[in-house]
């Protein structure tokens, strides 16, 4: 016979596994225990491994440093497909640089101005100042990973990133920030090019350092109080067009001959397009053959009123197609910029013909069948 001690030597079969997983077996009490146990040790290796840890600090340290907002002077990102927004400061205003039509060299701080903005476009000052803001407010206590793999892998490498920002000061100094992956809505991963360390950041988004220009500028490029115009031409490859308001401010159209009338839906159809333009992006200050402003497809004049006794006249000029055939290059008489604008916005108005606005003919009455009255 086999002795119990000998017994407890024999190594575990797999119906006695199975036994103790059911709890029938013999030995299934200090089985049990060690399983326990080595369950709770995996538990809290994987725990300690993935969960975000405080620096070697005490205190939570900035992990662009001294970064100062206010002596921030330039601004660069660069997204995972090599698009990059490039913003400067001149003075109390921020400006985002243009490709202007080729141009070798870039704009300086001092060709960004009301006076000169050869390629450069007013960006919206608090939206640049919020997302340097939340730069400065990145910081160490939450250390997720230092290792050369991790950065790859957490896409915040010099070869491999979601969002690469560049900061310049204006005392010269410069600093490099990799914005990575998001492991859930409110957290990205961070580093800075001059540390290792990879931190989990709630107070920056990727979505906070996107390259479209549109992201930094306000988009609103023409705007005209409808109740304050008086009278709005279309001129296009079609013909001109002249729509006038009436004393009782009713829209009425210039031209109709007998029998024809007005349907004013259709004006109202693209007066939105007129009374507030949106661009897609702007195209800088300098006029350039390509635009087609030289030879217009559409040129609308409108004139308001301002006081109830002066009016004011204001142009839009609706140049060429762009490349992709998408939208138009479009210039205001108020403004210095061209831009492009949205071929589903002004492509109403340069397709716009006088049979568009006018009112179907009623039709005819039927004639009754043969044996029925009318």
């Amino acid at each position: 016979m086999t002795s119990d001690s000998e017994t407890s030597k024999q190594p575990l079969g797999l119906g006695e596994i199975s036994a103790i997983l059911r709890g029938t077996s013999p030995r299934e009490g200090s089985a049990l225990i060690w399983l326990t146990v080595l369950m709770l040790l995996q538990s809290g290796l994987l725990a300690w491994v993935y969960w975000p840890r405080a620096g070697a600090e005490s205190q939570p340290a900035p992990i662009l440093g001294d970064m100062s907002v206010d002596q921030v002077a330039g601004l660069s990102i660069t997204d995972q497909e090599g698009e990059q927004i490039q913003l400067l400061k001149n003075g109390d205003q921020w400006w985002v640089l243009l490709n202007a039509g080729g141009e070798e060299e870039p704009a300086t701080p001092s060709q960004c101005s009301e006076e000169e903005s050869r390629s450069c476009y007013p960006a919206v000052n608090h939206r640049v100042e919020t997302f340097l803001n939340a730069l400065a407010d990145l910081n160490t206590s939450r250390l997720v990973a230092r290792s050369e793999s991790s950065r790859s892998r957490l896409r915040v490498a010099a070869d491999s990133f979601v969002h690469r920002v560049q900061i310049e000061q204006a005392d010269g100094g410069s600093s490099t920030l990799y914005v990575g992956t998001s492991p859930h809505f409110s957290a990205t991963h961070v580093r800075a090019a001059a540390n290792t360390d990879i931190y989990l950041s709630d107070s920056l988004s990727s979505a906070d350092a996107d390259t479209a220009v549109y992201n930094w500028i306000d988009t609103i490029y023409f705007q005209a109080t409808e109740a304050e115009i008086r009278s709005l031409e279309i001129a296009n490859a079609n013909g001109a067009l002249t729509f006038t308001r009436d004393e009782t401010g009713q829209w009425q159209m210039d031209g109709l001959n007998d029998g024809e009338a007005f349907n004013a839906g259709a004006l109202f159809a693209i007066l939105p397009s007129v009374t507030n333009l949106n661009m897609v992006e702007p195209l800088g200050a300098t006029q350039l053959p390509a635009y087609g402003i030289d030879r217009p497809n559409a040129v609308l004049t409108l004139v308001s009123d301002t006081d109830g006794e002066n009016s004011l006249t204001r142009t839009l000029t609706i140049g060429a197609k762009d490349e992709e055939g998408s939208g138009y290059v479009v210039k205001s008489s108020e403004s210095p910029y061209y831009v492009l604008a949205s071929g589903f916005n002004v492509g109403r108005l340069v397709e716009s013909a006088r049979a568009d606005f006018l009112a179907a003919d009623d039709p005819l009455p039927t004639q009754a069948a043969e044996g029925q009255e009318p």
